[in-house]
């Protein structure tokens, strides 16, 4: 192999690297001239984008060869939390010859080990794989074609090229309204480095998180005249270096740098979570509901009794006003005309999403790398912006050790910055904004002790589908990301419980690593289709699932999860119905993402209506009969932290303040008690508005 071996500090011996590059270059290799002509045929047959000139350097291009794809994949594995990192060094081991013959045969079939054998003999082990009887060899393949797919589509160039992607900074550039809004400059606390005793604030109130439910508390109490400190653990990333290429976005805006993702310890959970200035505002896709009917009379059951009052409801109203949320100046994409078309002629339930977009039309397709614009009214442009206005002092890149009481009377925070600058603050009010995977750790390593801590976790689980088009140019990445949504099988019980579709984000890193390996050229097949691809996905209101959140021992969460039997069907109605949308959109093959390595569904070329419909209706009784599977995508997680009306129910009462603690409350998603069905946004800065202003009243009260 000719990459060079990494340096000390990387997590590989010699044998586990070697290994490594062997199996990149199995899973994306130089293809042969016989390879290279197969997908000449099909670029002359059935690509829109792309001059040969281009693809051919990728296609000769194998990803061990490819320095930034070694550069990457170097990273991705050494961020890994030590469980998924140790797992694939066994693999590894294993693919090395090191743990013998006898697991050499176990496998890959054959006593030699995985390095001693030729590139096609190594691919035809992977794809034994693949098609294996035992779901294990399934997951192995999916587990390591991931990582190593992950590391090539984000950061390889010939790949970009080759797919006619011109990256985010030119897909941004293409907006004509880029740069023209003005941009506040953040002031951000400095501190004594050289300080051996540590440094010292006082406030009236701290609080922890800046994303949609800390924006708002921090706005809200700081134009109240309190001395507001506002604390975020990840970064500030202003808006001229944005947006990020997409090695840096997961690395500077996620949580679970450098992979961006966080996984479950069963390897089944992948969860998107933002951890910047702004939080999950800045690197959202704008959508923008409100609380269904249904959905408040539920919390009004779960003990939230003022869910579906007047206060309430002028607590969403305020926050869309202030964010801009409208459904004006709405411009569907490809994509988005695709599934919407395709919906009406199906009698489908389908309508436009808002946005929190104001009077900007706000065409960009790459908002989850960081809006550049400012057209998105996160909560860097409105309410972040409004505290530090209204006096608020910021703090980047600080992480809550513990938060200090007297009695149980919360009396500060005791912080580090970046990392080892020790800090105290000084406040007789905390309100905890962290986020549903980060407040109740928060409140457990401070002490506080609740059987409903970190329980009751909802992550609406997401499936996906890519569509492939031929000879139809879709380019995913123009145009905004969601602005359509499929309500058909989001009430499949009478009580909203279901499923809704909409489109999501395709840049490379993220629309591609997904995507199933079958073989080299079936995958390089599948790359040079990019700009003709839609990737969809169906999100569940979940139901009977269970969940949880707790730390490790460096702090970070962790998640379990299991999905329940209902959860299960409304994720296999979603995934039906979108497929439904996505044939009658004009899609000639669609690959579901779950379950694990189900083949792909194609329409025959020249087949009649009645012919395609009969396949259909067979290949949809094979994906009922093996189910959705156990996989599944989070980007919304909620309900750790859950209001109520009793101790013996819930974790804060219906003021947002922790039961049993003086002074410290929660203003974020991990107050809701049930999954809400919508993306949570709005419904987030809904609840910290009504907790920020339960805190002003109290704080009045006091004076």
């Amino acid at each position: 192999m000719t990459a060079e071996f990494p340096s000390k500090s990387s997590p590989f011996d010699d044998e586990q690297w070697n290994a490594l590059l062997f199996l990149a270059d199995a899973l994306i290799p130089s293809l042969d001239a016989s390879e290279k002509q197969e997908l000449q045929a099909f670029a002359h047959e059935s690509l829109v984008d792309g001059e040969w000139s281009d693809i051919e350097p990728f296609l000769d291009e194998s990803a061990r060869d490819c320095p930034e794809f070694t550069a990457s994949i170097i990273k991705l594995v050494s961020g890994m939390q030590t469980p998924t990192q140790n797992r694939i060094l066994f693999i590894l081991n294993v693919l090395s010859g090191k743990k013998g013959r006898l697991m050499s045969k176990i496998f890959t079939g054959t006593t030699i080990p995985f390095v001693d054998l030729d590139r096609n003999e190594r691919a035809e082990v992977l794809m034994g794989w693949g098609n294996a009887y035992t779901g294990f060899f399934k997951a192995l393949l999916r587990s390591l074609s991931v990582v190593v797919a992950m590391a090539y589509m984000r950061s390889c160039p010939l790949a970009h090229r080759a797919m006619s992607y011109a990256g985010p900074k030119n897909v941004a550039a293409a907006e004509s309204s880029h740069s023209k809004l003005p941009e506040h400059d953040f002031q951000f606390e400095a501190f004594d480095s050289s300080s051996t005793t540590g440094n010292d604030l006082t406030a009236d109130v701290v609080v922890i998180g800046s994303g949609a439910g800390g924006g708002v508390a921090a706005a809200r109490l700081a134009e109240a005249g309190l001395n507001v400190i506002v604390l975020e653990k990840g970064e500030y990333v202003s808006r001229k270096e944005l947006p990020l290429d997409e090695m840096d976005a997961y690395r500077r805006l996620y949580e679970g740098s450098p992979l961006g993702i966080l996984r479950t310890p069963d390897n089944n959970g992948t969860i998107f979570a933002a951890s910047t200035w702004g939080g999950g505002t800045a690197v959202n896709w704008s959508a923008s509901w409100q609380l269904p009917a249904k959905v408040r009379a539920d919390l009004v059951r779960e003990g939230m009794d003022f869910a579906d009052g007047r206060e309430f409801q002028d607590c969403m109203d305020s926050v869309c006003e202030r964010v801009g949320v409208t459904t004006e100046n709405t411009k569907h994409n490809t994509t988005n005309s695709l599934v919407k078309d395709a919906a009406r002629r199906l009698g489908m339930g389908c309508v436009t999403v808002a946005r929190n977009t104001g009077i900007h039309p706000h065409n960009c397709g790459i908002c989850g790398l960081g809006c550049p614009s400012g057209e998105k009214q996160s909560s860097i442009v409105t309410w972040l912006t409004d505290a530090q206005k209204a006096g608020a002092r910021c703090i980047q890149k600080c992480e809550v050790k513990e938060l200090i009481f007297s009695g149980n009377q919360v009396s500060g925070v005791h912080c580090m910055v970046e990392g080892s600058l020790s800090l105290t603050i000084h406040a007789k009010k905390v309100v905890v904004c962290a986020g549903t995977l980060h407040s109740p750790n928060i409140l457990a390593r401070s002490g506080v002790r609740n059987p409903h801590l970190g329980k009751n976790l909802r992550l609406q689980p997401t499936v996906t589908c890519a569509a492939f088009f031929s000879n139809k140019r879709i380019d995913a990445t123009s145009g905004p990301i969601i602005t359509t949504c499929v309500t058909e099988v989001e009430n499949l019980d009478g009580g909203l419980y279901g499923a809704k579709i909409m489109p999501s984000i395709a840049v490379p890193g993220f629309a591609y690593y997904t995507l199933p390996w079958r073989s080299p050229v079936a995958w390089r097949q599948s790359a040079l289709r990019f700009n003709q691809t839609a990737i969809i996905a169906a999100v569940a209101r979940d139901k009977d699932s269970v969940g949880s959140v707790s730390a490790d021992s460096s702090s970070r969460p962790v998640v379990t999860y299991q999905l329940g039997q209902f959860d299960m069907q409304s994720l296999m109605e979603g995934m039906v119905t979108m497929c439904k949308v996505l044939l009658e959109a004009g899609a000639v093959e669609l690959q579901p993402l779950n379950p694990d390595c189900f083949p792909a569904f194609r329409v025959v070329p020249g087949s009649s209506e009645a012919a395609n419909k009969a396949s259909w209706k067979e290949y949809e009784a094979a994906l009922r009969k093996t189910g959705i599977g156990k996989r599944y995508v989070s980007a919304h997680p909620l309900g750790t932290c859950k209001m109520g009306s009793s101790p013996a129910t819930s974790v804060v009462d219906l003021n947002g303040q922790v039961w049993g603690y003086e002074g410290l409350y929660v203003a974020d998603g991990s107050l809701y008690p049930l999954a809400i069905g919508v993306n949570p946004m709005i419904p987030t800065m809904a609840i910290a508005e009504w907790v920020s202003r339960q805190v002003i009243a109290e704080t009045k009260k006091a004076l």
